[in-house]
């Protein structure tokens, strides 16, 4: 399943579809707005996939923390991947950077600059791919069992 998410569009209709059937994709493309981010936790939640709770949580946060980064540092087009397998959920960010993220570390009074540190850690795997046109920043929740791969 494919899904196109343009400004103001919503997402429950185009990710609810899950159900039993698995593996199950879905994609959408967000434009770089803040409204973006609530959005992209929208179809996470919206999601109809038999996922444990804190799976979902830990979705919802991580797609969080990597759609404001490609909002903020990224290029004019994002994509959001999902797939739901039997080694989880995987989340996929494509922006049309092709600036390669580099992990901070921020001082404790900094409110910012800790997203990927943030992926490290809750993430059961995860990585960045540079692509011809841009970036692609993907985790797995899920499998703890891949922690470290």
């Amino acid at each position: 399943m494919t899904g196109t998410l343009a400004a103001g569009a919503e997402s429950r209709s185009a990710a609810r579809k899950v159900g039993d059937s698995m593996p199950y994709e879905a994609a959408f493309e967000l434009p770089p707005t803040a409204d973006s981010i609530g959005r992209a936790r929208g179809i996470i939640r919206d999601l109809d996939a038999d996922l444990p709770g804190d799976v979902v949580d830990d979705a919802e946060l991580l797609v969080s923390e990597v759609v404001t980064n490609a909002i903020r540092h990224g290029g004019p087009l994002i994509k959001l991947s999902l797939l739901v397998d039997d080694h989880g959920l995987t989340i996929r960010v494509y922006d049309g950077a092709r600036t390669m993220p580099v992990p901070r570390h921020p001082d404790v009074d900094v409110p910012s600059g800790r997203g990927l540190q943030i992926v490290e850690q809750v993430a059961s795997a995860w990585g960045i791919v540079l692509e011809p046109t841009g970036k692609t920043v993907w985790f797995r929740v899920g499998h703890t069992q891949d922690k470290g791969e």
